[in-house]
């Protein structure tokens, strides 16, 4: 091959080169360079022409390249700011943090949603009323706990607990649904009976207290019959 053809060969691979040797071995680019120019030494010292030294040139840039934090096109590509974006570690704990803001907003908006949703039913039941005149301390054990009744138009079912002692009537929320429906204890002068009635088949204690109606499982009409003609 005449020796002019070869050097434009070469000029034409050494941006390959230097692409070859970013992407993939250092070392082994710079040999194969070393290679080349020793072999346009040895064949072509005597006669070096003007596209000799550009090849020469060209592979002093090369080697040069080689020492400096270039990077190749394809280097580039793979480090673009969506790349760098969705593998970097910090974006990796930003999604992290942001799951967890998710989650913990996500419970404190059912603990908002909840504590709305208890005392609207307090206020609508009547229980809200009255509380202000026979609330009282919350009692550590109670006569039967998870029962069902109503108080007002609302239906509290298997979540009532309810204390029947000589100091009246008890009846509770569990702490956790006690918001807007705190602890009550009527005297039993308070506490008038009216009738017993069956709902679905269940029979009903229905009671007047202060002018509101509050249905009570016939489960503790035994007990209560120590204290109500029922």
């Amino acid at each position: 091959m005449p020796v002019e053809t070869r050097h434009s060969l070469f000029l034409q691979a050494s941006p390959l080169l230097i692409w070859f040797n970013r992407s993939t071995n250092q070392s082994i680019a710079t040999c194969i360079v070393d290679v080349i120019m020793l072999h346009l030494y040895n064949y072509h010292i005597a006669t070096f022409r003007l596209r000799s030294t550009t090849v020469v040139i060209s592979l002093l840039q090369y080697r040069r390249s080689s020492a400096t934090s270039l990077q190749s096109p394809l280097h580039h590509f793979t480090t673009s700011p969506l790349h760098h974006f969705t593998t970097s570690p910090h974006h990796h704990m930003d999604n992290g943090m942001l799951m967890l803001a998710i989650i913990i907003g996500f419970w404190l908006f059912l603990f908002v949603l909840l504590n709305f949703v208890l005392r609207l039913t307090a206020w609508i039941s009547g229980w809200q009323s009255l509380s202000a005149q026979y609330a009282t301390p919350r009692l550590t054990t109670v006569d039967y706990s998870y029962l069902s009744g109503m108080v007002g138009w609302i239906s509290y079912n298997n979540i009532l607990q309810v204390g029947i002692s000589p100091a009246g009537l008890y009846l509770a929320m569990p702490k956790f649904f006690s918001f807007g429906h705190a602890p009550l204890l009527v005297p039993w002068a308070q506490v008038k009976y009216i009738s017993t009635v069956n709902v679905l088949w269940q029979s009903r204690l229905n009671l007047q207290v202060a002018g509101k109606t509050i249905l009570l499982s016939g489960k503790c009409a035994d007990k209560m019959r120590l204290y109500l003609n029922c």
